[in-house]
């Protein structure tokens, strides 16, 4: 079990290892902080977010559990005022597709590191529309593509869109072109990595629905 508190010092909290009690993160000074975390895949190491180079940047580091106090940094350098804000780690182990306002302030984009070749990261969305962002975005299982919903294409029209990470290139949009007012809400990869199940008002604009979307086709 790997665990979050405030064990050492109070208000600051870190990464800890039940088994061992060890700290997993270098020390962190006051005001600083590991917000999220998940164990990779192999189950040998950690990767999370935290201030822990500069108080107030957020980044995404890596600790291996067999090297406690030792992590190296995944994400590409932020602009200044950037930070990480999400992750989620690429299930055969190889990296981690991350959210994070790296190359312009205030402007989320989604971009994919491998753990063999740290802070060398790959955008993974088209180019955004002024004020578009990067809503969510999910990993099949299978680890050959992420799929992501962006207001990429019309400022607050989201939109599903794809992107293969085995070549990665020129995303790709999951269903038809969608006018002011449409947009898709939530969505769901199949567990067979064939597709994703999505709600949005595509026929109606009053009218939210259920779709499903191959990859295939």
């Amino acid at each position: 079990i790997i665990y979050r508190a405030d064990q050492t010092t109070d208000t600051v909290p870190e990464l800890f290892d039940v088994t061992s009690g060890t700290k997993l993160n270098p020390a962190l000074a006051l005001g600083k902080a590991v917000q999220a975390f998940a164990i990779t895949p192999d189950k040998t190491a950690v990767v999370y977010i935290a201030d822990q180079t500069t108080a107030g940047v957020f980044e995404l580091y890596r600790v291996n559990l067999s090297n406690p106090g030792f992590s190296t940094k995944l994400n590409g350098a932020l602009t200044p005022g950037g930070d990480v804000l999400d992750f989620k780690l690429i299930p055969d182990g190889s990296g981690v597709i991350y959210l994070a306002d790296q190359d312009t302030d205030g402007v989320n984009e989604l971009y994919r590191v491998l753990f063999s070749n740290p802070t060398s990261s790959a955008k993974l969305n088209g180019p955004l529309v002024a004020n578009g962002n990067v809503i969510d975005f999910d990993v099949t299982a299978n680890s050959t593509r992420v799929v992501y919903r962006a207001d990429q294409a019309i400022d607050t029209v989201n939109e599903l869109f794809q992107n293969n990470l085995t070549s990665i290139g020129t995303p790709t949009k999951l269903h038809s072109d969608y006018v002011a007012g449409r947009s898709v809400t939530a969505f769901k990869l199949l567990p067979n990595s064939a597709g994703v199940l999505y709600l949005a008002n595509q026929t109606t604009s009053t009218v939210v629905e259920l779709y499903e979307t191959l990859f295939s086709g």
